[in-house]
């Protein structure tokens, strides 16, 4: 019984200091780590944060898992989830391997424009404390083209810009008129508007385009630009003489301001006969 009882006992002990061996050392880092005041409120997944703190207990930052961000190999820190900051600090939870031993962090992020207190009720009172995450150099863009212009000729090049710098997108749209649809394609990537189909000024002489810019990352992040095409006429509906040549015989005692013959030729390509 009692050579039982002191093995239970060994075998307790080495349990015990295995697993404080092992065991996650906790260490809370007081200070704030400031995020760039250009960025927006929010944080998305992918978008990049700033430079890894240096943890006194372990460099090897390459080792850093957490739930919140990931940490490229050059050190570098991104969002792994969507971090906002209205009014508050966002803690940083993550655990780091080193030399055999794992131990646990936590660190504090803040924004220097919406994390401060002293804002809040400053920004309580906005409706939409937001800023335009995605600008374009221009809301609306007006151009002229002839009638005549070639399919692939290119209409306009719209331009925008996010303010983290994130990738961003292009998406075409017919808010009105049906009868643009296809007549327009989009490049998705330099904002090209080209033209798709010829044009004809008859049918339609003003086409209404939606261009939408997204962030690559997360699609609720977007802003809207309006291209309008004012189609300007060509001279193509000359009037074509129904024949070459007409021939009437005429009798000399023909009184004057007599009608002999009646000339007729051809809109085209409408084609109404008119005199």
């Amino acid at each position: 019984m009692t050579m039982l009882s002191l093995f239970i006992i060994l075998i307790s002990a080495f349990f015990v200091q295995n697993f404080q061996s092992n065991s996650l050392d906790l260490y809370y880092d007081e200070k704030v780590y400031w995020i760039s005041s250009s960025k927006p409120p929010c944080l998305h997944p992918g978008q990049p944060i700033f430079e890894w703190p240096t943890d006194p207990r372990c460099s090897q930052y390459h080792t850093v898992h957490s739930d919140q961000i990931s940490v490229d190999e050059s050190g570098w820190i991104y969002a792994k989830q969507k971090l906002c900051f209205y009014f508050t600090f966002v803690l940083i939870d993550y655990s780091i391997e080193c030399e055999h031993k794992q131990f646990s962090g936590r660190f504090k992020i803040g924004h220097p424009m919406f994390s401060k207190s002293q804002r809040y009720k400053r920004w309580i009172r906005r409706r939409n404390p937001d800023p335009n995450t995605i600008l374009f150099k221009q809301s609306s863009y007006i151009r002229e083209l002839l009638e005549s212009a070639a399919p692939g000729t290119l209409v306009e090049t719209v331009n925008a810009t996010h303010v983290a710098g994130q990738p961003i997108y292009y998406s075409l749209a017919i808010p009105q008129d049906s009868r643009s649809q296809n007549m327009f394609f989009l490049d998705t990537i330099t904002g090209e508007i080209r033209l798709a189909k010829s044009l004809d000024r008859e049918v339609l002489d003003k086409h209404v385009l939606k261009v939408t810019a997204y962030e690559r990352l997360d699609r609720t992040v977007s802003s809207s630009a309006t291209v309008i095409v004012n189609v300007l006429d060509v001279q193509d509906n000359y009037p074509v003489f129904e024949r070459d040549s007409y021939f009437a015989d005429i009798r000399e005692d023909a009184p004057v301001r007599i009608q002999f013959s009646t000339i007729f030729f051809l809109l085209i390509p409408l084609r109404p006969k008119i005199q």
